[in-house]
């Protein structure tokens, strides 16, 4: 397009015509006239692409000058313009690269936008570029600093290169170092427009393509995590055994060091009948710290007094967090083994070891006769008979408002009463009293357990065990 101004008296219509000088011919035409309407100072004389010769396609020189005019001085009016024979625009704007990778750690770096002129194009007039970065996964400000930006090349940072002029200027990006451990995330920066230039200027995005006015595609960035390593968890076997009452190590191992603080999570899935009371000591996580590869917690299996087979737990992992996936083992079967024999009527009740309970020297009725830690012989098997057994508390701290007994009887051991009597004073350690009604030979074991509320403390006792056996003449 060319733009013709006057001075002077404007009030009157003007008729001017314009020559065009060729070095290749371009147009059709060698002249174009120009219609001043009255009143105006300007006038234009346009051209499209569509008015160049498309057989033509050597680059050159269009200049244009004007005829005399009556009462005008064209002796100025000259310009000339340079015709790039090319499909495309004369400068197209892209970044250097098509995509970046940058550690977590770098805090800025430059992205690189890069203008280059056609071949043939003498100069470069100063225009802007929007730019802007926005969330692919990664997201401002966490991870990136947020950017929208008119970028401006001016004449002086153009250069010739390979015959083209080529300039570049820089796109600053802040990266935010953090210490979470996270994939590798991107996020993209995006050609926006372009103002301030009559030359034809096009924006590329990163395949290449012309955009028009805006790239959709964006330039992705990677930002690379340096928070640790990508880890796998295992547990080191894939199954243990541990006999009732005994205990056995459970090891969980990483792939590598983590190089910072992973916590592992357990879930538990019973087999076989096993409940929570037949095991403890599975905790809730284990935690690696940086350097860590392996971690370790023991299981004890409660010994109980049921004939109860085939009892196993199985352990997996929770939710696991970011960087970390399960293993070769993902699961581990914990069988226990039993050791009951016989009629489990006769032995009712949970653990030893979190209950202690032992018979206490003195006895209330002259018939109770001492045999061994746990076992009394009544020698009369008719009557009421008082007996006194001691306990111990929970080993927690807290203390039962009450306490209850579990029997379990065999032959004709009569009534026997479920409420114990404690001491006065503090309930923790006390004397438990207890009375039983007997009308015949026989035998039973005493189980006692204490409760807060309704809160039960604990597992029921080992057994107490009292035979009654008429004393033979």
């Amino acid at each position: 397009m060319f733009t013709l101004g006057r001075t002077g008296d404007t009030s009157s219509a003007l008729d001017v015509t314009v020559d065009l000088i060729q070095d290749q011919t371009w147009l059709s035409s060698t002249s174009g006239a120009v219609a001043f309407a009255a009143e105006e100072a300007t006038a234009t004389l346009a051209f499209s692409r569509s008015d160049f010769s498309s057989g033509v396609t050597q680059s050159g020189t269009l200049t244009a000058t004007v005829d005399s005019v009556s009462g005008y001085d064209t002796s100025a009016a000259m310009v000339s313009v340079s015709v790039i024979s090319q499909e495309g625009p004369a400068i197209t704007v892209s970044f250097e690269e098509t995509e970046y990778s940058v550690a977590e750690d770098v805090g800025t770096f430059e992205a690189i936008l890069v203008a280059r002129a056609a071949p043939g194009v003498p100069y470069v007039e100063a225009f802007r570029v929007s730019v802007s970065a926005s969330d692919i996964d990664a997201s401002s400000p966490d991870d990136y600093s947020a950017y929208s930006e008119n970028l401006t090349f001016v004449p002086t940072d153009f250069a010739e290169v390979n015959g083209s002029l080529v300039g570049k200027i820089a796109a600053i990006l802040t990266i935010v170092d953090d210490e979470t451990y996270e994939e590798d995330e991107q996020f993209g920066l995006a050609l926006e427009s372009v103002a301030g230039a009559s030359t034809e200027i096009g924006l590329l995005d990163p395949n290449g393509d012309s955009c028009n006015f805006i790239c959709r595609d964006h330039y992705p960035i990677t930002i690379v995590d340096d928070d640790g390593n990508a880890v796998t968890v295992s547990f080191e076997e894939p199954a243990y055994s541990v006999d009732e009452g005994g205990s056995t190590t459970i090891k969980v191992v990483l792939s590598e060091d983590p190089e910072r603080t992973v916590t592992v999570p357990f879930v538990t899935m019973n087999q076989g009948g096993a409940s929570s009371t037949d095991y403890h000591g599975v905790p809730i996580s284990v935690e690696f710290n940086s350097g860590d590869t392996g971690k370790s917690f023991t299981i004890t299996a409660v010994q109980d007094f049921w004939n109860d087979d085939s009892e196993s737990v199985q352990l997996g992992f929770g939710d696991l967090p970011a960087g970390v996936t399960a293993g070769t083992y993902a699961t581990t079967t914990v069988t226990i083994i039993d050791d009951d024999e016989g009629d489990p009527a006769l032995n009712v009740g949970t653990p030893a070891g979190y209950w202690t309970v032992s018979p206490g020297s003195e006895v209330l009725h002259p018939d109770v006769v001492e045999l061994n830690a746990n076992l009394f012989k009544l020698d009369s098997c008719t009557g009421r008979k008082n007996f006194k057994v001691f306990r111990a508390g929970p080993g927690d701290g807290r203390q039962a408002d009450r306490w209850e007994a579990y029997i379990a009887r065999h032959g004709a051991v009569g009534d026997v009463s479920h409420e114990f009597r404690t001491d006065q004073g503090n309930p923790k350690y006390t004397s438990l009293y207890g009375t039983i009604w007997l009308d015949g030979e026989g035998s039973l074991n005493i189980r006692i357990r204490g409760w807060l509320g309704t809160d039960g403390l604990g597992e029921w006792s080992p057994a107490v065990s009292l035979i009654c056996q008429e004393t033979q003449e």
